[in-house]
């Protein structure tokens, strides 16, 4: 009978830190990138002088990577309630708010502003002139 011999080298993995895929690269600066405000829109949407309204108004938000956003809307500079989205990547995400008016004159002007509060503050905004009947 013949004899094999080899030699095998055991050695132990590499120190250091792992980075599992789906750990967002560290890198990258998780910050809002950008913000927008689409055309708001009424209901109903034929508006008599002194009825209200609904105004809705949607935009979005993108980020760089994952991560929390915290952002609020502005109509004529009040404030609403702070709100939380979760950015699971890199991308664009949509929000919207829905705000009730009554119409007085025979127009009226409204501020909107979407802004971001956390991680950075990034804001637009966008004048809105509705003309009643």
């Amino acid at each position: 009978s013949e004899s094999i011999w080899a030699e095998v080298e055991v050695t132990t993995a590499p120190t250091g830190t792992v980075v599992p895929t789906n750990t967002p690269d560290p890198n990258i600066t998780f910050e809002v990138k950008s913000i927008s405000i689409d055309a708001p829109s009424t209901s109903p949407t034929n508006i008599t002088c002194g009825d209200k309204f609904i105004l809705t108004v949607s935009g979005s938000i993108t980020s760089s990577t994952s991560g929390k956003v915290t952002y609020k809307w502005k109509f004529d500079g009040v404030d609403n309630t702070a709100q939380e989205i979760e950015f699971t990547t890199a991308e664009t995400i949509p929000v919207n708010v829905s705000k009730e008016y009554t119409t007085s004159a025979s127009s009226m002007s409204i501020l909107i502003t979407l802004e971001s509060i956390t991680p950075n503050v990034v804001t637009t905004q966008s004048q809105y002139i509705l003309n009643c009947n």
